[in-house]
């Protein structure tokens, strides 16, 4: 798959991956303003086709992948990718895969996954999955995604691009002497 000069782009090679499958239509539309107004390269990943607004160039992409999971896809690319991508994902092993893999991984409400954090996620995940097999429980799908959700989403965004974390394999503190 061809990639855009990461190092060139004005984002300081930034490129932004996204779970299309689960991720929310206000979501896609922040991401695609924010690929719009800071020349960020986002990749949408989903098993269908998702409506992208226009006005995105080479910048805005819909990957639509059917011959494989795009939880497969998503780590194979994402770890084999230079820069700085960060994931957006609300699905926890994929999540928790790329961040034991050393990539940022965002859920759709702004969480930014730490190692540990998504360890206690996965476990919680995997405990409600057992229990809803047994029929103690019925899975809810009562969340709402409103204005407080798409903020802090953005706001965290904001955060992230501001000042994302260094590029996998670069030490974290400066090693050179003078």
């Amino acid at each position: 798959m061809e990639r855009p000069d990461r190092a060139d782009s004005p984002a300081g090679g930034v490129e932004i991956w996204v779970d299309g499958d689960s991720c929310p239509v206000p979501v896609r539309e922040i991401l695609q303003r924010v690929s719009r107004k800071r020349g960020i390269p986002v990749r949408f990943c989903a098993n269908r086709d998702l409506p992208l607004g226009t006005g995105g160039g080479d910048l805005l992409k819909m990957l639509v992948i059917r011959d494989e999971s795009v939880d497969d896809y998503l780590l194979r690319e994402t770890a084999a990718a230079g820069g700085i991508p960060l994931v957006v994902t609300r699905d926890i092993p994929l999540a928790e895969g790329l961040v034991e893999l050393g990539v940022p991984v965002m859920n759709d409400r702004g969480r930014l996954f730490e190692r540990d954090s998504i360890r206690e996620l996965r476990s919680l995940r995997d405990a409600r999955a057992e229990i809803r097999a047994q029929g103690l429980e019925r899975m809810s799908r009562a969340a709402t995604f409103g204005k407080r959700e798409q903020k802090a989403f953005a706001d965290a965004l904001d955060r992230f691009l501001a000042k994302p974390p260094r590029p996998r394999g670069f030490p974290e503190k400066d090693t050179l002497r003078s």
